[in-house]
């Protein structure tokens, strides 16, 4: 049975709201919520940090035509619903992701 992860609205309230764009290769740092991510110059890899550290809710969203893909990476041995990475392709598509505290979610 899937884990259950409660977030009280203090949690979110207290984050700080932070949208950023992304176009090449990048490991997510303390802060920042959604990214927008242009593929457009090639495509590159997000590492999230570890799922351990992190209570955010993170949005990434592919906002360029291109071919190229984004490809966003687990910190380490952590999956994102049980599988190292999740892959961004076409033009609109998105992720959401939570951590339970030892791995990565889609949401």
């Amino acid at each position: 049975m899937p884990e259950s992860v409660t977030y009280s609205v203090a949690e979110v309230d207290r984050e700080v709201w932070k949208r950023q764009q992304l176009v090449s290769a990048t490991t997510i740092g303390p802060s920042g919520t959604e990214f927008d991510c242009d593929a457009s110059g090639g495509s590159f890899i997000v590492t999230l940090p570890p799922a351990g550290s992190s209570t955010r809710v993170l949005f990434f969203k592919k906002i360029d035509s291109s071919a190229n893909t984004i490809t966003i990476d687990a910190d380490g041995s952590e999956t994102i619903d049980g599988s190292t990475t999740a892959v961004l392709s076409t033009q609109w598509d998105a992720a959401t992701i939570v951590s339970n505290g030892s791995q990565w979610l889609l949401l």
